[in-house]
């Protein structure tokens, strides 16, 4: 990951922080302003996307947009996830370098700093130079984002977490998504009330415990 995006080109190097980093989709890292990052909180909030179905007259191509990201309803306040400090950096960075553009103070416009930046120039000027530079198998720029949500299941970060921070429409989907990720789950079951319950003598609990009744 670190010759990923140690090839990436410099001004758009902050795209693949936050992709890696913070879990989030493509279209989603082009639509992201600065306003959207709170340094004293330590989260960025994701709201917005750039997407291709904008209305064009002709019914045959989209137009490019900034839009409410998916599956959010105009209003919604979107979704908070946890800025690392090395994506923190990275966007610093980004902004003393580049600045930002637009009335929306996007991070990552158009190589021109005049548009919208275009998923397909992104992905064949951007994406693919960069892997080829760093010598690595071809891969999916949204193998970003699932590098992310493996990073945290590795950690036993919670699927009710991770869930919510990719932005995932329930957290049986991402439960379906990422099953393979998580096959030591019954295991830290098992432990966990073995070490309560077990033959080697019950654990004393660290406070009073409460029953409640069934619901």
């Amino acid at each position: 990951m670190h010759a990923v995006i140690g090839a990436a080109p410099a001004r758009y190097r902050g795209m693949f922080w936050l992709m890696a980093g913070c879990g989030l989709r493509l279209g989603e890292a082009m639509g992201f302003s600065s306003d959207r990052i709170s340094r004293e909180r330590r989260v960025v909030t994701v709201d917005r996307q750039v997407a291709c179905d904008g209305d064009t007259g002709t019914g045959k191509y989209g137009r490019m947009r900034l839009r409410h990201i998916k599956w959010r309803e105009e209003g919604d306040g979107g979704r908070e996830v946890p800025l690392p400090d090395v994506v923190a950096l990275a966007l610093r960075r980004q902004v003393k370098e580049f600045g930002t553009w637009g009335p929306d103070a996007l991070m990552f416009s158009n190589v021109t700093g005049t548009g919208l930046l275009y998923p397909q120039y992104w992905y064949e000027k951007i994406w693919k130079p960069a892997l080829t530079a760093a010598d690595v198998d071809h891969f999916k720029p949204h193998s970003l984002r699932h590098f992310y949500a493996a990073s945290l299941f590795a950690e036993n970060v919670p699927l009710t977490e991770v869930s919510a921070w990719l932005g995932h429409s329930s957290v049986s989907f991402t439960e379906r998504y990422y099953s393979d990720l998580l096959p030591d789950a019954p295991d830290r079951a098992r432990l966990a009330i073995d070490g309560v319950l077990g033959l080697t003598g019950p654990k004393a609990p660290k406070g009073p415990v409460r029953l409640r009744g069934v619901a």
